[in-house]
């Protein structure tokens, strides 16, 4: 087993080696340079790359199976990068050009929040000056938008207005590719509504149309609250009865927004709980309440053999889409699974069996290298020879001092010789082995007084 040991050894030394190369593989995103080999990324993954003078720009493919908000995370070690989203036509819907690293540092970051209707998106890092490596994650959050909107908007016009019903909640988003959404209703009579608004948008503008596409009502650039960062409208209108559509118009910023259209007084809720859920393991966040917009707490929970990576509303996500200090703005009640990595053994047990003896040497753990131990067993009637991984071994294959390497769990046996008798044999039949040497010496006697009397 002392041969075994060593390949073992350098079998673990290679494995090692591997294991490194892989884990560099996978963090290297290999990118495409266009939109037709794109590289397809998931959200909450990082990925890095680099800008050379031979390929001077790449693109990721994502896909957003909702509306909601992408954060984008990056640190980029190149002196002058462009940055673009473009959608599924290959039109520009979001960019930040001519960005300068830091003099000092040598690098870029970026922390930015694009808004999307759901599609197919290609983020891209373009080379404007310099070369050099690059980093990035990005991050989604749902807007829950009541009526789906894909690229460009479906709810645009009124003629393509989503219907809604009077007193319940509709919530909706302002994207970078979506910057009016419309919502058809009905007045069965005449009277009095109240429309009730959150909208967490720097500036829009609000409407009511007529079934004549005729403006009947109407409040504009309405600015958020610049510490709240949200915008609150409370706004009663008289009409007769008809159809009407309401519109949710951009100025300036994106975001979401909830509403309700009452007849009978209803509210707008303007906070959400966020929950925590261990997932698993223990020790989960304690739930935020009193906002819809929070920080994620920096509590970990713990979860035996098991590494926490962040936070997903998914409880089956195997990546974070979020991590302590991310801001998350909510729409509704939400709760965030912990995501979880299965951690790879780091260490064995080396254990010993007397093999019909006692006092064998306690169990070695904690690691994956060991001293075979000093301490010897006792049996018996045999002598102690060492250690084997074979119960009924005759040889040792290992002595105490000697080092032993394990893939896994092992236990060694005691190897045991039995002892040799030196009592001498007994002869039950009475025959003497003192009285044989006696009477040969006897005989001897007698032949020698014989050939004495010859002679004299």
């Amino acid at each position: 087993m002392k041969k075994t040991q060593k390949i073992l050894s350098v079998l673990l030394v290679l494995i090692t080696i591997f294991g490194i190369s892989a884990a560099t593989t996978l963090s290297a995103s290999a990118a495409g340079s266009s939109m037709s080999n794109a590289t397809s990324i998931s959200f909450g993954q990082s990925y890095s790359d680099s800008i050379t003078d031979s390929s001077t720009q790449d693109f990721y493919k994502f896909t957003m199976s909702s509306s909601g908000k992408i954060n984008i995370k990056l640190t980029a070690y190149i002196y002058c990068a462009n940055y673009y989203i473009y959608d599924s036509n290959g039109k520009d819907v979001w960019h930040l050009t001519y960005k300068y690293w830091n003099n000092v540092s040598k690098q870029y970051d970026m922390d930015e929040t694009v808004d999307l209707t759901s599609g197919t998106y290609y983020f891209a890092v373009k080379q404007y000056d310099g070369t050099g490596n690059y980093n990035f994650r990005l991050n989604f959050t749902s807007a829950n938008e009541s009526f789906k909107e894909t690229t460009g908007g479906t709810n645009n016009t009124i003629t393509a207005a989503s219907s809604i019903s009077t007193n319940s909640n509709y919530y909706g988003q302002i994207a970078n590719n979506d910057d009016c959404d419309f919502y058809k209703f009905t007045m069965s009579s005449s009277g009095k509504i109240n429309i009730k608004l959150t909208a967490y948008i720097y500036c829009s503008s609000y409407y009511i149309y007529d079934s004549n596409g005729k403006d009947v009502w109407h409040l504009t650039y309405k600015y958020w609250n610049d510490v709240s960062k949200k915008c609150d409208m409370d706004e009663s209108i008289d009409l007769s009865s008809g159809t009407y559509y309401f519109a949710v118009k951009q100025n300036s910023g994106t975001g979401n927004y909830n509403f309700i259209i009452s007849t009978n007084g209803g509210t707008v809720v303007t906070s959400y709980k966020l929950s925590y859920n261990a997932n698993g393991g223990s020790g989960a966040p304690s739930t935020q309440t009193g906002s819809t917009s929070y920080t994620i707490s920096s509590t970990k929970p713990v979860r035996s053999g098991y590494k926490f990576l962040g936070w997903s509303e998914s409880s089956s996500a195997t990546a974070a889409s979020y991590t302590a200090g991310d801001r998350i703005k909510l729409n509704k009640d939400t709760t965030l699974y912990a995501v979880w990595q299965k951690e790879s053994v780091t260490s064995y047990k080396l254990m010993y069996d007397a093999n019909g003896g006692s006092g064998a040497p306690a169990t070695q753990t904690g690691s994956t290298s060991y001293i075979i131990s000093s301490v010897e067993p006792v049996r018996s009637g045999y002598n102690f020879l060492g250690w084997s991984e074979n119960r009924s071994a005759t040889a040792a294959s290992f002595t105490a001092g000697d080092k032993v390497t394990l893939n896994g769990d092992a236990t060694l046996y005691a190897v045991w010789e039995k002892q040799q008798d030196d009592t001498p044999p007994s002869d039950n039949s009475g025959f003497s082995i003192l009285g044989f040497l006696v009477m040969i010496l006897e005989v001897f006697v007698d032949i020698f007084l014989a050939i004495f009397s010859i002679f004299a």
